[in-house]
């Protein structure tokens, strides 16, 4: 097995209206990737959020991103406005990523 290498993981879910946003904050922050997963549902303090929606007005989308802890603190200095005026969650966690695979 190879090098595991501590880094930090932001998981964000938002309104997928808000998506390009959230892609050009991480891209500014310099992360050198990211993941999003379309369509996700749950409940939250805002209530259920269902996939039934025909438009991405009431559709959430997954965000995770994997980065140092530099790269992490800038993506939620940035996005964490945006979860002030729509819908969303952000979570950071640690992690550890294979070394050259971030």
């Amino acid at each position: 097995m190879g090098k595991m290498v501590p880094m930090q993981k932001v998981e964000i879910v938002i309104e997928a209206l808000e998506l390009p946003k959230v892609l050009a904050a991480i891209e500014r922050a310099g992360a050198s990737g990211y993941t999003v997963i379309p369509h996700v549902m749950g409940r939250g303090e805002r209530g259920v959020r269902s996939d039934g929606d025909l438009t991405d007005v009431f559709r959430n989308v997954l965000v995770i991103v994997v980065g140092s802890q530099a790269v992490i603190a800038r993506i939620v200095e940035t996005v964490a406005p945006l979860l002030a005026t729509s819908a969303g969650i952000l979570v950071v966690s640690d992690a550890q990523s294979l070394e050259g695979h971030s």
